[in-house]
């Protein structure tokens, strides 16, 4: 039998490029989870069974979605890929051409001799993809499998020198007036580079005012929860930017981080004529404007917020039946009755507290009228531990747009069977399951979490129970949300 073929003496200056090569793709901040992926899908082209096996494995533990990795292997077809990963698949299919004009901007450093320790070689300075594509040349019919090997690493190399895709993965931030003297928050892909930048308790990284780079050509808009702010979301932001697409994040008016004097129904009666208004200001901005499309939209939004995302769905809802289902179940359901402002404690004030409760309900929210509002641009929506037991669940049993769910089952804010759990009995099959979270509470929405008192209301209602690990958990769900939205507003490229 012939012996295989030692590739560490019969190509040492190729080991050292391809070492180098390994070594850049660490620092260009690509993605572990990316980076798995495309390894995976070297291995499908190769047809190598047991690096799938490993690999799937790899890229699981890496934190890339189920779905991306079954798709991998017929991957033309899908649409959970971005247009940059759709580049580099063509060139990873054929990785000795490539495109008129297009340059080789990576070399590396290597010792002539091969790998050494000395400090004494010299030194020379050639783009690694020509020592690959001599030395497999050289080696002729001996390089066949040895093809397969540095078709992985070569597929890493591609991934880098896309300068588009490396350096998209930046997000970029904006902020736009809104007519009511609010301000919608926007990220969105941008080649610049990012810098520190604090928010209040929260430290972040993005370009400001930066040059929007094309990514997918699709918006999707978040509606924050009641006193809720753009920078609890950015966690999600930041996952569906990587993917491609531009997040808008606006301020509903008296009901939000900054003014708080309209919570509840009064602000749920506005908060989709904001969305829609947020769609228009992204739209009239010409910078944003050429890299989007508008037929096509998401909405994303969790608690109040989840409200919204229900009522652009489809949903009808009354302040008839928020004031009904108080009366009947205020000591179950206490807190999405009364928001923040007090809890039950088991002791003789519980009585008062739900009298008087009950009677400030009662004379605020009696008209009986339908709320209904709809947006033609919009196709697809997420709705995360929503305020839902006012609407009417007959009216989301045929949603008008492509509607997923988030169920937290430990949610103490809003008990998910009078809320979540009646308007998945409702929608089902017509609407789908993102994710059920075992053991989060109503705070899931929120990633980064904001500091709360321990022993305070928010901390109660909102903190993380015992066994919720957010860390293991929200990435999960923040690409399993990214991957509802690839889908379902067709961001797969259809030009080049």
């Amino acid at each position: 039998m012939e012996p295989c073929l030692n590739f560490y003496k019969s190509g040492p200056e190729v080991l050292n490029a391809m070492t180098g090569l390994t070594l850049h793709i660490a620092r260009l901040g690509l993605g572990k989870s990316f980076v798995k992926w495309v390894r995976l899908r070297s291995h499908h082209i190769n047809g190598c069974s047991r690096c799938i096996d490993i690999k799937t494995s790899d890229a699981c533990q890496a934190g890339e979605s189920k779905s991306r990795r079954t798709v991998g292997a017929v991957w033309g077809e899908t649409p959970l890929l971005v247009q940059q990963i759709w580049h580099l698949l063509i060139r990873l299919q054929a990785p000795n051409t490539r495109s008129p004009g297009h340059q080789w901007p990576l070399s590396f450093e290597f010792r002539s001799n091969g790998p050494s320790n000395s400090t004494g070689d010299k030194l020379k300075t050639r783009p690694w993809h020509l020592h690959i594509s001599e030395w497999l040349t050289g080696l002729g019919t001996k390089a066949f499998s040895m093809h397969r090997v540095f078709r992985t690493v070569v597929a890493l190399g591609l991934a880098s020198a896309s300068l588009s895709y490396a350096q998209a993965l930046h997000m970029g931030f904006v902020q736009l007036k809104q007519s009511d003297g609010g301000m919608t928050a926007v990220f969105y892909p941008t080649l610049k580079a990012e810098v520190p930048i604090q928010k209040g308790p929260f430290s972040f990284s993005w370009a400001g005012d930066a040059l929007p780079e094309r990514g997918n050509k699709r918006l999707i808009v978040v509606s924050h929860g009641s006193g809720g702010s753009p920078w609890v979301h950015t966690d999600l932001a930041r996952v569906l930017v990587e993917r491609g697409f531009v997040v808008a994040m606006p301020q509903h008016h008296g009901d939000n981080y900054l003014d708080q004097s309209e919570p509840g129904p009064i602000s749920w009666t506005k908060r989709p004529a904001e969305v829609s208004r947020a769609i228009d200001a992204v739209a009239k901005n010409a910078a944003l404007a050429k890299v989007l499309s508008f037929d096509a939209v998401g909405v994303f939004g969790g608690s109040s917020g989840g409200h919204t995302v229900l009522s652009l769905a489809g949903g009808t809802w009354s302040f008839s039946r928020f004031r009904d289902h108080c009366e009947k179940n205020i000591q179950q359901d206490f807190s999405s009755c009364v928001g923040f402002t007090t809890l039950l404690e088991g002791n003789g004030l519980d009585v008062l507290k739900i009298w008087a409760a009950k009677r400030i309900i009662t004379w605020r929210y009696s008209e009986d009228k339908n709320q209904q509002y709809t947006d033609s641009r919009i196709k697809a929506a997420v709705a995360m531990v929503p305020y839902a037991a006012d609407f009417d669940p007959i009216s989301l049993a045929e949603p008008k747009v492509a509607l997923g769910l988030v169920i937290a089952l430990k949610d103490v804010n809003q008990t998910p069977s009078f809320h979540v759990e009646a308007i998945r009995k409702a929608c089902l099959p017509q609407c789908e399951v993102i994710m059920t979270l075992i053991e989060a509470g109503h705070g899931a929405m929120l990633s980064p979490l904001p500091p709360m008192l321990p022993g305070s209301i928010e901390n109660y209602l909102l903190g993380d129970p015992k066994y919720f690990n957010r860390n293991i958990e929200l990435p999960r769900l923040h690409g399993l949300i990214a991957d509802f939205f690839t889908k379902k507003l067709y961001a797969f490229p259809r030009e080049l």
